[in-house]
């Protein structure tokens, strides 16, 4: 496939992802980040088995191991006792667990690979000008002067609302 421009406004967990992805097959990757500097927001995250397979296959799977822990089971019991939730990963496949970990370790996991893997990260784009690129001809969108401007053929937008 001949490589294409890509444009990923967000970069939280899902953008990072796909950026690395993306990079990874040869296409040229330019991650837009409202946040002057990035940082990881929340405390813990509970990694699910699809998850797990994600950082995987970026080959980043033994690094986030080393980072978190291991959870096999969730057990939930009421202030008497009684069980009202007894999840065991091993019930749906031998293979299956969770990771609990800490944001930040998860963040600094992604963002360590993206300058090593050729994303290009434009911080402070708080309003991303999107001028999609035709084959071969002129550009057809919007464009902005107080917005960086994301020339590219493909984009993708990979946006959380924040919370107060």
């Amino acid at each position: 496939m001949k490589p294409l421009d890509v444009g990923i406004v967000g970069a939280g967990f899902a953008g990072a992802a796909a950026a690395l992805f993306l990079a990874e097959r040869g296409h040229r990757v330019t991650l837009y980040e409202e946040a002057l500097k990035p940082e990881p927001v929340g405390a813990g995250i509970l990694m699910q088995p699809s998850g797990l397979s994600v950082l995987a296959d970026l080959g980043l799977l033994s690094g986030a191991l080393e980072r978190g822990s291991r959870v096999d089971a969730l057990v939930c019991r009421t202030p008497a006792g009684r069980t009202i939730l007894d999840l065991s990963y091993r019930d749906l496949f031998d293979d299956w667990y969770g990771l609990g970990m800490h944001r930040g370790a998860l963040f600094e996991l992604l963002y360590g690979q993206l300058a090593p893997r050729g994303v290009t990260l434009v911080t402070g784009a708080s309003g991303v000008a999107i001028t999609l690129r035709q084959p071969a001809g002129p550009s057809r969108g919007s464009s902005s002067k107080e917005a960086p401007s994301c020339r590219a053929r493909w984009v993708a937008v990979s946006i959380w609302a924040t919370s107060t």
